[in-house]
């Protein structure tokens, strides 16, 4: 019964010192950028997403899903290519900081592509529309 009980205190223990220590992937300050993407319930869409890591590093991330649709990006910046699946229909994309919105771009007919930056290298948050697809940005 004793040995339970301690048991018990060790394991109380690990989990407290657990809730205290940072994430190795937090650590470092690497900020979290989040996407959203949202129109009309279901309507598909397909993208290209690049990011700067922490240390500087350019990685691509291809995207596809239906709205509403969410996803966090662990980068110092984001530039995406949205592609809606219909060329009816309304959407619109953000990049959040947090809480902050830093763009919100959103398109209509015949505007099937959508492009959005965060800040960056590049300057300020910036988003765009297009019948046709856009050169990557």
């Amino acid at each position: 019964m004793v040995n339970i009980r301690l048991h018990a205190f060790f394991i109380a223990i690990l989990l407290m010192s657990l809730s205290v220590i940072p994430l190795p992937a937090f650590a470092g300050g690497v900020s979290m950028i989040e996407l959203q993407i949202s129109g009309a319930d279901g309507q598909a869409f397909r993208g290209d997403c690049a990011f700067h890591t922490k240390h500087g590093q350019l990685k691509r991330q291809k995207i596809s899903g239906r709205s509403p649709f969410k996803v966090l990006f662990p980068a110092k910046t984001l530039a995406c290519n949205i592609e809606k699946a219909d060329i009816n229909g309304f959407m619109t994309v953000k990049i959040l900081r947090g809480t902050e919105v830093e763009i919100a771009q959103a398109n209509r007919y015949p505007f099937k592509w959508i492009v959005v930056s965060s800040s960056g290298p590049w300057g300020k948050p910036n988003g765009a529309t297009y019948a046709a697809r856009p050169t990557y940005r």
